[in-house]
């Protein structure tokens, strides 16, 4: 079974390349790649990529990767060598 990390990359690879407006399509995108995941474990993989749906017009919505995501992760990864830095000094 492919990795928490690599299933979560796969999915932001998939809502950035494809209309996807459920979490049932997700998983159905998964299946297709031969990751078989449950509703559940769409839901939680959505929360910690804070996955949004936004409006695609027509009364339509659609998942998209929160712009800020990547740049949070980085703030957060050097405040963590940051803090690990002083402490060793």
């Amino acid at each position: 079974m492919p990795s928490k990390e690599y299933r979560q990359r796969l999915i932001a690879e998939l809502v950035e390349s494809e209309f996807l407006s459920t979490q049932a399509q997700i998983a159905e995108k998964l299946a297709e790649r031969g990751i078989r995941v449950t509703q559940a474990t769409v839901s939680r993989d959505v929360t910690e990529l804070r996955l949004v749906r936004v409006p695609a017009g027509k009364g339509q919505h659609r998942y998209r990767v929160t712009p800020l995501t990547g740049q949070e992760d980085v703030e957060a990864e050097l405040e963590q060598r940051f803090k690990l830095f002083v402490r060793d000094l």
